[in-house]
């Protein structure tokens, strides 16, 4: 089974007819749109996920933010043990990794590719 998922850092206004027509026409075959949380508040869109950092989503008990249907986490590898392991009490449908990637390892990337 492939799981398709969009990442939209900023969703077409309510009032975006056309934008929101074709997030929709998305959704109805299977693509996933996902948006942070604070975009969903300012712009809800039916059926989205909601986007949270670990931090956020324990902050808030792991609950769905209004305007999602359902919630992922970003992980940046900062996170402390504790609160990896609280990560199992949050219902996320998905785990982003937002790993910077360094320069030097950027360079490991390019030349063990090659």
């Amino acid at each position: 089974m492939m799981l398709l998922l969009l990442f939209h850092l900023q969703l077409p206004v309510s009032g975006d007819a056309d934008g929101r027509r074709a997030l929709r026409r998305l959704q109805d075959v299977g693509v996933h749109i996902l948006a942070p949380a604070a975009e969903l508040a300012a712009n809800p869109l039916a059926g989205a996920v909601a986007v949270l950092s670990v931090r956020e989503a324990l902050a808030t008990g792991g609950k769905v933010p209004a305007g999602a249907a359902r919630l992922a986490l970003t992980l940046d590898g900062s996170e402390t043990d504790e609160q990896l392991a609280a990560i199992k009490s949050v219902d996320a449908v998905v785990a982003l990794l937002d790993i910077q990637v360094s320069s030097l390892t950027s360079s490991y990337l390019k030349i063990s590719q090659a």
